[in-house]
Formats: structure tokens, sequence, C-alpha cells
């Protein structure tokens, strides 16, 4: 049986005095001292040609190959209000590379599919007054704008898929969760609330409201349209948890939408999910993570592997973000949670959902992980190692299992 490989999310630059983005490898580096292959995020300060050139230089260096690349995407993703003849521009770059090397460097894009809104579009919408009464579970999209640009995305995303792999490169779609817990840079203290200026994780962000829709697409049900029933697909744990946890609350079985229109219904029958704007979005059922799973057997090469078992936690009366923990169980040490009863509780949640969680991939023909750690703004460092070490063994001693 194939061995799981493991990889952690790493960027490839830093800045000069003039603000000119270099290539960086300390960031690879220090994934590699401790086993784990690196996952690259292309930034858009990443995407230039000086950049990628020294990355292929570097990799060649290190006789590293078939390196999945991760091309980051916030609000909207590429897909959205996207041509495709830039889409392929940025293909053929990768393309390029792979021929100077004469071999498959880069063999996988990861990328998220997109959304109805922007966060910059949705928090001005939510300004105006006739939004005012909306809640930040509140669509402020209807039916229509959502399968618009559902098909919108689908359509230039399998055009971008068959032009890429004609070269042997693979487009996958990243699944994303069912909400919005938004962190964005910020350069002053007072936008930032109480709660996050304490938290040790996030506290160089500016947390946006506690959750906010913006319809992104490729979150669940829909996710087999989007892909157009045979592209691969990255499942996200977290994403995919956090839509799950979602739709514990909210379903049709606990929230009452009145009468449901004959579009609604077509909605439902096709995805299971109800859309109205004003509304939050609805499941139909509460999401089965491992039925999700099942149904993408043999289409999922790789999944991104976090610590979140709640978007958002109570420890000692702050509020804090869950996402992107480190993978700890039992005894392990965990700073971000205080509380020492619920670091326990935590733990044991959290090896409980993963031993569950990697199951299910495994199964489903998964044989690659990345690890999507955040500790605060610092990258490397005997934190970073401590903790990813930590996780990666943890992650290990379920798969080992299988």
């Amino acid at each position: 049986m194939a061995e799981w490989t493991f990889y952690a999310a790493r960027g490839i630059v830093s800045y000069d005095r003039l603000g000119k983005a270099f290539f960086d490898p300390e960031q690879i580096e220090e994934g590699l001292i401790i086993g784990l292959m690196p996952q690259i995020i292309l930034t858009p300060d990443a995407q230039n040609p000086e950049v990628i050139d020294s990355l292929s230089e570097y990799l060649r260096s290190k006789e590293i190959n078939g390196v999945p690349l991760k091309i980051t995407a916030h609000g909207k993703g590429q897909f959205v209000d996207s041509e495709l003849p830039l889409i392929e521009q940025s293909i053929d770059a990768i393309i390029e590379l792979n021929k100077k090397r004469g071999e498959s460097l880069f063999k996988e894009i990861v990328f998220h599919a997109g959304a109805v809104h922007t966060f910059e579009k949705e928090c001005n919408l939510r300004a105006q007054p006739e939004y005012h009464g909306y809640s930040n579970l509140d669509a402020t999209f209807t039916l229509r704008d959502y399968f618009e640009s559902l098909n919108n995305i689908k359509s230039v995303m399998i055009k971008a898929s068959e032009y890429a792999v004609e070269s042997g490169i693979d487009l996958i779609i990243e699944n994303v969760g069912q909400v919005n817990y938004a962190v964005v840079p910020s350069q002053k203290a007072e936008d930032k609330s109480e709660d996050l200026r304490k938290d040790i994780r996030w506290a160089d962000t500016i947390w946006l409201p506690e959750a906010l829709q913006v319809g992104d697409v490729g979150c669940v049900n829909d996710l087999d349209f989007l892909t157009g029933g045979k592209l691969p697909i990255c499942i996200d744990i977290e994403h995919l948890g956090q839509s799950a946890e979602y739709s514990q609350d909210y379903n049709l079985m606990k929230y009452d939408a009145g009468d449901i229109t004959e579009e609604e219904q077509k909605m439902l029958d096709d995805f299971g999910i109800f859309i109205r704007e004003g509304y939050p979005v609805l499941y139909e059922n509460p999401v089965d993570f491992a039925e999700i799973i099942r149904r993408f057997e043999g289409r999922i090469p790789i999944c991104h592997i976090g610590g979140q078992v709640d978007m958002v936690y109570d420890d000692e009366g702050i509020l804090k973000i869950g996402s992107h923990m480190p993978v700890t169980f039992g005894q392990d040490p965990n700073e971000y949670i205080e509380d020492d009863g619920l670091r326990l509780r935590e733990n044991a949640m959290r090896q409980e959902k993963l031993e569950k969680y990697l199951r299910a991939l495994h199964d489903a023909g998964c044989r690659s992980g990345v690890l999507e750690l955040y500790q605060g703004p610092c990258h490397v460092g005997d934190k970073w190692r401590f903790y990813n070490e930590l996780s990666l063994k943890n992650v290990k001693s379920i798969i080992d299992r299988f």
C-alpha cells in the first residue's frame, strides 16, 4: 500500500529595503529539517519570473520534484471575473519551468474556486441602510446570483484545467468553508477587538465579523457540479469540518424558511442547499463529513490538515479563532488554550475527529497531506518546529494504523 507524503505550506519571498520581493528558501528549509516537503504558496509577489526562476534552480539543487503549488485566493478567488487567457498565462509560466528542467517539477496547482462577492463588496453592501437588518449569516445575494457565479466559475475552471492537463499539470479545486471567518492585515491597533489583541495567534490581524456570507461556491454538495464530475479535489479538513459544524444549526429541520419556491426547491434537489437573500444559507440536512469524502473516492489526491475543533472557542471568557490550530492530542501542550480543562477536552475531540476524517480520506485513496498550521507572524523558529513536529507525529500515529 502506498505511503503518505506530508507537506507544509511554505512561502518563498522576502523583501529588500525598497520593498522588492526576492526568493527566500528559509521556510522551505525549515520544513525539510523535520521531514515536511514544501507546498509552495504562490502569493501575488511570488508570481514573477525572477522569483519562480530562483525557486526552480533551488528545487533542482535539492533534487526535489513533483511539488504541489497553491495559488492563494481571497474573496472571489481566481476563477470569478477572470479571463481564460490570463489564467493560461500563469499556467504557461509553470509549463515553461517544467520544460527547462525536462521533468515535472510542478505537477499540481491547488485553487480556491471563488464566491459571489469579494469581502470588500460584502462589507460595502452591509454598510448600506437596506442591509442594516441583516445578520452576519444572512446572504446579501440571491439564488440566481449564486448559480450564475457557480456556472461562470465552472466554465472557466474546466477550460483552464483542460489547457493545463495537456502539459501534465493537474488543476485541483479546494473546497471552502460554508461561511467566511475572515482575517485581514491591519496597521491600526484601534481596529482590533480587545479579544483579538489578546490572541497570541491572531493579534497581528483584524478579525472581521464572526461569520460573513460572501457566497463561496465549492463548499460541499456543489463540488461535483463545479468540477464537472471529474476534476480532482483537495479536501481541506478544516473547511469541510466548518461546513459540517455550520450545518448542524443551519438546516431546514431547525430553521423555518416558510414557503419554498420552485426555483428554491430545484436547488435543494440538486445541491441540498437553500439560498434566499436575507436568510442564512441552509442545508437540507446536516453534512456528514465521511459521506462527502466517499462521494469523491479516487478524486482526492491531496488534503489540507489543521487542528480546528471549533471555528471559535471561549477560553476563560475570551473568544479565540480555532482555525489552523496545531494538531495536539491527549496531554500534549497547546499554549493557545489557557484553560487546562478546555485544552484536554479539545485535544480529545481533535483526536476523535481526525481519526474519522483521515480514515475517510485514506479509504477514498488520498495519500498526500499538507499541514496548514498558524502560530502567529513567525513562520520559522523553535515554536514553528515544535508544533509542526508534534502535529506530524500525531497525524502519523493515526495514518500508521491504517
